[in-house]
């Protein structure tokens, strides 16, 4: 049966010291064992002739493509400078190719293991429940549960355990680190479970690398400090799930888009370190990986004549205290002694950001419902932050109530249905036609 979760969800933030948890082996531990070869390794086909996933003529990848074999070769122990795809051979087969080559598989193993899992506007990477807000669209439920319902009520919803839980623990021994890493103790262990069209909205983070076992993933990037107004404008950092912005990316540029990338399984995907990134399975998949910290300082291969080109497209840089910048906004808050004025001020900024990102959404293509969703939640949670600050910090109630009522006003506009579960009791009946003003 399964358990929606009304109650504030906790907030666990990544630590700064090394991560102390369970680690999968080695590739290549035992070249000889067939534990962690796979019996009959299939590499993944890129048919530069095939559709792309992504709907247009363009490449299905924009990132550089190696051989993790012939990189170690040519830059020893050195990690990129820029994000790219290690491509799969049998020295990154693990046991959970031939264990579980598909979601039947996977659930047939683990299907018994209880998962918290979000929708993706909700995710980690996200900061909507990051800033003393509980998030109350959250279920609780074994896998198998959770699966039966992804074509239905819970399509959206995504397992993504980072500091590695039970279930990530029951499948470690599955996979594998690859060996470029595997002297770079980790800052955290991750994985990542889910049917397609779910993801992580656009984040960044330390350096990291991600393998994926089976499916094939989308991987959305932008240079750091380069999110600049417009492209925010389509691609919604920090809430808007992948699936909900993917369409707006057809057929234009990078710079007027993301980077893009689909990561076939047995791929690794390398980003630096404060790479934006966003996420999208393009089918059901199961990936994991590490954010690993450098066994010494300047542990980076640099390759200006591959770098440079990637960023070239991306020169617009981004603003000062960007609107969807939670954590930033509500240090700003702090700093100023959570003056009420400031704080509502920012707050409405960002709102109203949010709702005109929202209304944009079919101009540019994107997936209506899945945007007005993530806004709708959005609108929520920082009419929520409004009536926390007012409780502990003596906001006046009465201009909290004023500016959280349009908020949650809007939000019933956008989708009644998140609303009704994020404002819960504070959600009013939606308006047919409402306006923000």
């Amino acid at each position: 049966m399964l358990l929606l979760l009304i109650a504030p969800v906790a907030v666990v933030r990544a630590r700064n010291g090394p991560y102390s948890g369970p680690v999968p082996p080695t590739y290549g531990y035992d070249a000889t064992s067939a534990v962690l070869q796979r019996p009959a390794w299939a590499k993944p086909r890129r048919d530069a002739a095939a559709a792309s996933a992504f709907g247009d003529a363009q490449p299905e990848c924009d990132v550089p493509i190696y051989s993790l074999t012939a990189w170690k070769r040519a830059h020893g122990r050195d990690f990129p400078d820029h994000p790219c795809i290690f491509a799969a051979d049998a020295s990154t087969a693990t046991r959970g190719f031939a264990a579980f080559p598909d979601m039947d598989r996977f659930l047939a193993l683990f299907g018994n293991e209880t998962v918290e899992a979000l929708p993706g506007y909700a995710q980690a990477g996200g900061q909507y429940c990051a800033i003393n807000v509980g998030c109350r669209v959250k279920i609780r439920a074994t896998l198998s549960d959770l699966a039966s319902q992804w074509t239905g009520a819970l399509a959206g919803f995504y397992v993504s355990q980072f500091g590695c839980g039970p279930l990530c623990e029951r499948v470690l021994p599955y996979l594998g680190v690859p060996e470029l890493f595997a002297d770079a103790q980790p800052r955290t262990m991750n994985l990542l479970v889910g049917p397609a069209r779910t993801g992580l909205p656009f984040h960044y983070h330390q350096r990291t690398w991600q393998a994926l076992s089976f499916g094939r993933k989308a991987w959305f990037l932008v240079p750091p400090g380069r999110m600049s107004d417009d492209l925010a404008r389509v691609v919604g950092p920090r809430i808007w799930p992948g699936d909900g912005f993917v369409a707006a990316t057809r057929g234009v540029p990078p710079g007027q888009r993301p980077l893009r990338c689909v990561q076939y399984p047995g791929e690794i995907i390398w980003l630096p370190e404060n790479w934006w990134h966003a996420t999208l399975n393009l089918d059901a998949s199961v990936a994991y990986g590490q954010k690993p910290l450098l066994p010494e300082p300047g542990r980076l291969a640099h390759t200006p004549d591959v770098r440079t080109p990637l960023l070239a497209a991306f020169a617009t840089p981004q603003a000062t205290l960007p609107w969807f910048e939670l954590i930033e906004i509500r240090a700003s808050m702090q700093r100023s002694g959570w003056d009420a004025n400031r704080g509502l001020a920012l707050l409405e900024r960002t709102a109203a950001a949010l709702h005109d990102a929202a209304a944009s959404a079919v101009s540019l293509g994107s997936d209506v419902a899945v945007i007005h969703a993530a806004a709708a939640f959005g609108l929520c949670v920082l009419a929520g932050s409004a009536d926390n600050s007012r409780a502990k910090h003596g906001w006046p109630a009465s201009q909290v109530a004023t500016h959280t009522a349009k908020w949650r006003r809007a939000a019933s506009t956008l989708d009644n249905a998140t609303c009704s579960l994020q404002c819960a009791e504070n959600c009013p009946a939606r308006e047919i036609g409402g306006h923000w003003h």
